[in-house]
Order: structure tokens, then sequence, then C-alpha cells
């Protein structure tokens, strides 16, 4: 008697359609939603910054967010917003794993 064949090997795990078409946009969602929430924030503040150097004449005050007469140290964005940026990164992070599964499970 002969060894086990291809007909004789259990069927594959396989995903319903319609759970790996959630997942995909899910998945674009969360890896696209904080690009678009950090580059909005990130450019309100700086039509505020831009407001205050060039219309009032003024100097930001990157801790404060207000304009000031007085010559203020830059302050990185990341440093004043860490969990908005660390955050954004973890979801495009958890964004990207739902799609890669979405693509990679077989579909029925």
């Amino acid at each position: 008697m002969s060894g086990p064949t291809a007909l004789d090997a259990p069927p594959t795990a396989r995903a319903p359609e319609g759970m790996l078409d959630a997942m995909l946009k899910i998945g674009l969602l969360l890896l696209v939603a904080p690009i678009l929430v950090l580059m909005g924030a990130y450019f309100m503040e700086l039509g505020d910054v831009r407001d205050c150097l060039l219309v009032q004449e003024g100097h930001w005050d990157y801790r404060a967010g207000i304009c000031r007469d007085t010559v203020q140290p830059f302050v990185p964005w990341s440093e004043r917003h860490p969990w908005m940026v660390n955050g954004g990164m973890l979801t495009s992070l958890a964004g990207v794993a739902l799609c890669m599964v979405g693509l990679y499970v077989k579909r029925r």
C-alpha cells in the first residue's frame, strides 16, 4: 500500500470572503487615517506659526501655542505631541497587519 496522496491532505483553512474584504477596508482606513490626522494637525499649527511670523511679526512659542514678542526656542512637533505621533505609527502598523492578513489568507 502506498503513502498518503494529495487527495488525502486536509483542506486548508479559508476565511469567508466578506471578512477578508472587511479586514482590507479596515486595514486601509487604519493605514491612511493617522497620516491625514497628523498632517491636518501639523498644517493647522503651521498656519498659526506663519501668521505670527509674517503678519504679526512676532515669535511663535511652540510650547504655549501663542505668538510672543520675544525670541522663543524651537520645540519639535514630535516632542510636543508624542502620543499623537507614536499612536499614529502604531495605528498604521495595525492597518498594515490587517491588510497583509486580508491579502494573504486564501479566498473560497
